[in-house]
């Protein structure tokens, strides 16, 4: 089993729930919020290295958003994956 789901996240990691109590600002999309979460706990150096080993189909989503505490089918799951994807996605195209 991959253990990439933990090297993508940085030790500092609070759940999302946790998260959104200690913001301030309320807002008004929910993918905002997702993706202003994901940029203050994701590695995106290490989310580089696993791009650049060929790596991504090994991404556990499943145990990703379980450390994230988001339920796997929900909308905020959708939008992790979505920025997530879309950054590899932008990535890949540089290699």
């Amino acid at each position: 089993m991959s253990q990439n789901y933990v090297r993508l996240v940085n030790d500092s990691i609070i759940t999302f729930s946790d998260w959104k109590e200690q913001e301030s600002f309320e807002y008004q999309r929910t993918e905002s919020e997702v993706v202003d979460y994901l940029n203050d706990f994701i590695s995106y150096n290490e989310l580089d290295a696993i791009i650049e080993n060929g790596e991504t189909d090994t991404i556990e989503w499943d145990q990703l958003f379980t450390k994230f505490d988001i339920t796997s089918d929900s909308e905020e799951a959708r939008f992790a994956r979505k920025h997530i994807t879309a950054y590899i996605d932008a990535k890949s195209g540089d290699n």
